[in-house]
């Protein structure tokens, strides 16, 4: 099971550091913070549409803005998150269930975009740790999660055993999983269109309606509205593929 962490299981106050990045950049060249944002916003886009983890590095989209309007401003996401890292949130009573998972035997890959120096702090803060066998990390896998080598299995573990997503992103936790042949639970946070739906090449959420015969490859198998709805949802999802296979959870 690949499980998604911010916004599925925890809720960092990394985006503050962020906004807080634009200001700094902002003040440092003069111009409008919204402005920044969409500087940084398209390099961020044109970074993920090729997969590359830079695209999640925000002390490399930073220094790459800042360079661009010709500024050096002094600042770092990473020094700057690790002072707030500590107000980092578990969702859902999320240990819990991962606790249910483990002792269900489930082989639990943490799966993130968020880069490990970014994380890291996250997932000790909240002791996530210990639930998961494997931590799956752009840095790590060498792409981001619309990359399809993001979910090669670990050495040992077999291939045709089933495998299931878990995450609040449309896009990453669900849409490209599926294209790869991943069954995909979409936790619903919000009603709003998700942003990243330019990478799926799709012109927006309208056109999931008119997707023709992959139109099945688009939803999500399963959509909760909580992470603690999880266990048994993916008790459903188990039970109908081993109906049709020889379903183990190692």
């Amino acid at each position: 099971m690949y499980v998604d962490l911010d916004g599925t299981i925890a809720l960092s106050p990394i985006p503050r550091v962020i906004r807080r990045a634009y200001e700094v950049l902002a003040l440092s060249s003069g111009l409008d913070v919204g402005y920044i944002e969409k500087l940084s916003w398209a390099l961020h886009l044109e970074l993920a549409s090729r997969s590359l983890p830079q695209a999640f590095d925000w002390d490399y989209i930073f220094g790459r803005v800042a360079s661009g309007l010709g500024v050096r401003p002094s600042f770092s996401v990473e020094k700057e998150f690790s002072g707030v890292c500590s107000e980092s949130a578990a969702l859902d009573g999320s240990p819990e269930v991962l606790g249910e998972l483990e002792s269900s035997s489930y082989l639990l890959i943490l799966a993130t975009n968020g880069l490990m120096k970014y994380q890291r702090c996250v997932i000790e803060t909240l002791g996530l740790d210990r639930y998961f066998s494997y931590i799956y990390t752009p840095d790590s896998r060498g792409c981001l999660k619309n990359g399809r080598r993001f979910y090669s299995l670990p050495e040992g573990i077999d291939s045709r055993v089933p495998s299931v997503s878990v995450g609040d992103n449309y896009t990453f936790d669900v849409y490209f999983p599926k294209l790869f042949g991943l069954l995909a639970v979409h936790v619903v946070r919000s009603t709003r269109e998700d942003p990243y739906l330019i990478l799926t090449k799709l012109p927006g959420s309208t056109g999931l309606r008119h997707a023709g015969s992959a139109d099945w490859l688009l939803k999500a198998d399963a959509s909760i509205k909580s992470f603690r709805e999880f266990t048994a949802a993916v008790g459903s999802l188990v039970e109908g593929s081993a109906r049709g296979s020889n379903f183990r959870c190692r």
